[in-house]
């Protein structure tokens, strides 16, 4: 849980490429300025980590679809992914496999039967089916974060549909797994991963709400 940062640190700031910059003052609202910043500067330290580099200096290139990678001079066999919602940030790295994640709050859907059908396969909405209406409710969270860590891992981005990706128990996703996780009461995850050889590790980071550099 990352929390509201009151304020961004000059010095951080500093941390992020110009692109980043630029992107940063797109926003509206200086709250969603704030996460941006926060979030793009705890990925850089994490990343800095593993890469024994100043976080100032890793450099970033992006997929068709968006997907972040590192740059091919950077390149030490890493994969990482990272998602948000609220004030909760998830970031996931590997070494030498595609991953993604994906976050929720979970809140009410207004129309949950509608989302069901639009989204789900039919088996996945066989599944649901059989549920108490709060825990369908949750199950659609989970299989949406699963679908979009999935698809994130891909970086098929919005062009392979949700309806055509099923993820419910027992599915046959070849070379890929996906775990469902709960990051904290009120939230609900997924990382998708190549390989079935592989575990979460799982880290928290809180960082100060001035965001430390």
């Amino acid at each position: 849980m990352l929390g509201e940062p009151q304020a961004v640190d000059p010095e951080v700031a500093r941390t992020l490429s110009r692109d980043e910059v630029q992107r940063s003052r797109s926003f509206r609202y200086e709250r969603d300025r704030r996460r941006y910043v926060q979030r793009r500067t705890i990925l850089r330290m994490i990343l800095s980590q593993y890469l024994s580099a100043p976080a100032a200096t890793i450099r970033f290139t992006y997929g068709p679809n968006g997907k972040p990678a590192l740059d091919v001079e950077d390149d030490a066999g890493l994969r990482f992914s990272l998602a948000s919602s609220g004030e909760v940030a998830l970031y996931a790295v590997t070494r030498a496999r595609r991953v993604g994640v994906d976050v929720e709050a979970l809140r009410p859907l207004i129309d949950l039967a509608g989302l069901i059908a639009r989204f789900c396969t039919p088996r996945e909405a066989s599944h649901m089916a059989g549920l108490a209406a709060e825990e369908r409710e949750r199950a659609a969270f989970a299989v949406w974060t699963r679908k979009e860590a999935y698809v994130k891992a891909l970086g098929e981005g919005l062009s392979l549909a949700p309806n055509q990706v099923d993820v419910s128990p027992g599915a046959d996703l070849g070379a890929w797994t996906i775990e469902t996780m709960v990051p904290l009461p009120g939230y609900v995850g997924a990382v998708a991963a190549e390989g079935d050889d592989w575990r979460v590790r799982r880290l928290e980071w809180a960082p100060s709400r001035t965001v430390p550099a």
